[in-house]
């Protein structure tokens, strides 16, 4: 799978309604962890002390692992970011074969509505 990687700062920018994809690469003091066994979550707010996420996906649903690579692709669908508009903040949590969680990227989303928008009025 090839997607665009995330900026150093961690901001992305994407159209509301279309299928959004992103790779987050895992280092470790500049050397791909082996993530084989892992599982991650990513949870985006409107803002840091939101009571709930806007967005959650999770390797059983829009994270997929390459292990071989130490990349995490992210992939919101279509029908997920057609309900997301404005800015959220979002991170991104790697969890262990043991269970030990590691929040390895956070950053920013901007949802911008586009001028011609495909089976949209």
């Amino acid at each position: 799978m090839s997607s665009p990687a995330v900026p150093k700062n961690g901001d992305i920018e994407f159209s509301t309604g279309d299928d959004c994809k992103f790779g987050v690469r895992w280092r470790h003091d500049g050397v791909p962890v082996d993530i084989s066994g892992y599982t991650a979550e990513l949870k985006a707010r409107t803002h840091l002390d939101a009571p709930e996420a806007a967005l959650e996906l999770s390797t059983n649903d829009g994270i997929i692992l390459d292990a071989a690579k130490s990349i995490a692709f992210v992939v919101i669908s279509r029908d997920l970011s057609v309900s997301l508009k404005g800015r959220y903040t979002w991170d991104l949590v790697m969890i262990a074969p043991d269970g030990t969680e590691t929040m390895v990227r956070r950053g920013g989303f901007m949802f911008r509505l586009r001028n011609t928008r495909p089976n949209q009025p």
